[in-house]
């Protein structure tokens, strides 16, 4: 089975350096092959990790990822509280524009969560181009 296989790449090659991706990826798998407790025990490995996790411009990845998989197995609440938490704040990932298409997030969608969810990220990235329109010039 293909999540069996991807379960033995990620103990070989992913484990013991990213500790967090590893558990987010075997919760995925869990949930793919239909190991819902499986999958919610990795989940709150990962949640726990997250939780100490040292940069919040990464971390919004890591919780659009939980929060995908979170939707898989129609754990909402769990993976709104995720995103509540990532969206108002710098990351990398976690654009309004992804919140909107990524189809990891297509579960959300028709909860009226969902645009409230969107419209705080957009806010914050209005609050942040306003920002550096007001401390030009900041790239030569």
């Amino acid at each position: 089975m293909v999540a069996d296989s991807l379960l033995q790449n990620i103990e070989a090659n992913v484990e013991s350096i990213w500790p967090l991706e590893a558990a987010a990826q075997r919760a995925l798998a869990h949930s793919v092959a239909g190991r819902r407790e499986e999958a919610l025990e990795e989940l709150d490995e990962a949640e726990r990790l997250l939780t100490d996790w040292p940069d919040d411009l990464t971390g919004g990845g890591f919780a659009f990822g939980l929060a995908a998989t979170y939707g898989r197995l129609g754990e909402l609440d769990r993976g709104f509280a995720l995103l509540e938490d990532a969206v108002d704040g710098p990351n990398l990932v976690l654009g309004a524009s992804t919140l909107r298409l990524n189809p990891g997030l297509d579960a959300y969608h028709d909860d009226p969560r969902f645009d409230e969810l969107v419209g705080h990220r957009e806010a914050y990235e209005a609050d942040r181009r306003a920002w550096a329109e007001a401390h030009r010039p900041w790239l030569p």
